[in-house]
């Protein structure tokens, strides 16, 4: 969830101790369901899931990555918060198919080190500059017939109250409506909230996010779904603008 890529504000935000979810029914369901999506996608990558790498990065706390690692070769996750690293270190440090890197290891690792690197609920807090740059950055490690996949980007008309309605019917489904209910009132007052007013999120139309993946070299495609609960917000799989472009997302 945090990239540290982006502004000061909300690198802050996330090194501190944030988050977004109501309770910790929100917080696991969230990670349930994000890792049976990741699963779906890697899936339709026209190779064998046992042999899939996979790069998590802007990971957050990740607390259903047991369950991915359990069914693809190798699961790395990356997080710039040290707090969040220091969490995913506690969880996941004893797996050896589970690897947990700061920003500066990936940026060690060698080129085409994955067939799909994951960067989720991450764009919309950092500017449209460093966005270009992650982007960029994170490009030669894919594969050339691998994908990268870019989750929860903001388009421009989405307005708070249809993320709110999204967030309730969520809890209705997973049953922490009460929850729910009472951490949007506490979000209006929160810290997030007025970081948000201040410093404001970042948006990607269809076509300016295809721009941003033209500027690193990659070819993106939409999804028709977004990847979690939030079918409002847009996701994109990316591919090597020269590489092999024949697996279905």
């Amino acid at each position: 969830m945090s990239s540290g890529n982006g502004t000061t504000g909300w690198r802050a935000y996330w090194e501190g101790d944030a988050s977004v979810y109501v309770n910790t029914r929100h917080k696991i369901a969230h990670y349930q369901h994000l890792a049976d999506d990741l699963l779906r996608v890697a899936a339709g990558l026209g190779r064998p899931l046992g042999r899939i790498d996979m790069l998590d990065f802007g990971c957050g706390e990740a607390l259903s990555a047991d369950r991915i690692a359990a069914r693809i070769h190798h699961l790395t996750l990356s997080d710039t918060s040290q707090r969040v690293q220091d969490g995913l270190a506690r969880r996941f440090g004893d797996r050896k198919d589970v690897s947990i890197l700061d920003a500066e290891a990936v940026a060690a690792l060698p080129d085409a080190a994955f067939d799909l690197i994951v960067v989720n609920s991450v764009l919309q807090y950092v500017s449209p500059d460093a966005a270009t740059e992650l982007i960029r950055s994170l490009a030669r490690l894919v594969k050339p017939d691998g994908r990268m996949l870019v989750g929860d980007v903001l388009p421009p008309e989405l307005g708070a109250l249809t993320d709110v309605r999204e967030l309730l019917a969520f809890a209705v489904r997973e049953r922490f409506l009460v929850a729910a209910l009472a951490g949007l009132v506490r979000t209006a007052a929160s810290d997030y909230s007025r970081l948000r007013a201040r410093v404001g999120l970042t948006r990607y139309s269809v076509v300016a996010f295809k721009r941003l993946a033209r500027s690193a070299d990659l070819v993106a495609e939409p999804l028709q779904r977004n990847i979690g609960h939030n079918p409002h917000r847009l996701a994109f799989l990316l591919s090597r603008a020269n590489g092999d472009r024949d697996a279905p997302p």
